[in-house]
């Protein structure tokens, strides 16, 4: 491509751009940045600032650093997109909804909760005049609203926004459909079971271990830590080899496995001192990792 047309030609930046969507679909995030970026040095030659190519290549950059846990780097290319997009769209805009949608994930993801329901709100208030109530992109924003409240200790309006989003997903995907299970999931009524995304991305993929983290969840949450531990360790491992031992959802899966460990010492001295473990004793949340704080939606 680059010796029929070119450095700096369309077709050379859509390769790019192209690689760049397949690295990151592996999960080989640096790969990926450094395509992505090749790919917007050529459409900023090309279109300008001022062009959706230009829009859509700030919003992979962000992408790219959002999973590899760098969020004020996510932002600046969110915040980036966002600004492309109000110039060429306006307000009520899917692409526009997409931008403020991305970045209500990385507030929250940095613990901003206030900042992350302002721009999910914004988010689904453009969905909702350009998509309509019942749409998937909809529920997605009652999902991540959810998840928000969730966080904040809000736990009734979260059930609100969960419900919301089960009621759509259950509407136009059906039961069977691994966003309509995510929804269960949060509710509290879905059942552990083999992870969806290992069918469709495969066992190393931090994707995967973001579904072997909210099964970790889930059993922890039960009191059944060794069901729990087994699989916030699967996640561990795809964390440490994909992402390195210094990303946020590494760290939180060691923190979480920690938590276990203090459960287990807690429980076995509550056992000691009342003879048959009658004893009370307070198990602590487990801590949700960055990578459910919100579904990403491309551009």
């Amino acid at each position: 491509m680059y010796k029929l047309y070119g450095k700096n030609d369309p077709h050379t930046a859509a390769s790019y751009g192209n690689i760049g969507v397949v690295y990151n679909n592996k999960g080989e995030y640096h790969h990926a940045l450094k395509y992505y970026l090749k790919n917007l040095a050529i459409i900023l030659k090309i279109h300008g600032e001022n062009h959706p190519y230009t829009a859509s290549s700030y919003g992979n950059i962000g992408s790219v650093y959002y999973s590899k846990g760098r969020y004020d780097r996510a932002l600046e290319y969110y915040h980036k997109s966002l600004a492309v997009k109000l110039k060429l769209y306006g307000e009520n805009h899917p692409g526009t909804a997409y931008s403020y949608n991305n970045i209500g994930i990385v507030y929250a993801n940095k613990g901003k909760y206030d900042r992350a329901l302002e721009y999910h709100q914004k988010s689904l208030a453009v969905k909702l005049k350009v998509f309509g109530e019942n749409h998937p992109d909809t529920a997605y924003s009652y999902h991540n609203i959810g998840i928000v409240y969730a966080n904040k200790g809000k736990y009734d309006r979260a059930l609100e926004y969960y419900h919301k989003a089960l009621a759509l997903f259950e509407k136009v995907h059906g039961e069977d459909h691994p966003d309509t299970a995510n929804s269960y999931n949060n509710i509290g009524l879905y059942t552990p079971t083999k992870p969806f995304k290992l069918k469709v991305l495969g066992e190393n993929h931090p994707d995967t271990a973001s579904s072997y983290t909210n099964i970790g969840n889930i059993y922890n949450a039960k009191g059944e830590y060794a069901r729990a531990r087994e699989y916030y360790q699967k996640a561990l491992k795809i964390y440490r080899e994909k992402l390195g031992k210094d990303h946020p959802n590494t760290q939180l899966v060691l923190r979480s496995l920690d938590r276990i460990k203090d459960n287990d010492a807690r429980l076995t001295e509550t056992a000691d001192e009342v003879g048959g473990g009658q004893g009370r004793y307070k198990i602590r949340r487990a801590e949700r990792l960055s990578a459910p704080c919100g579904r990403y939606l491309p551009g």
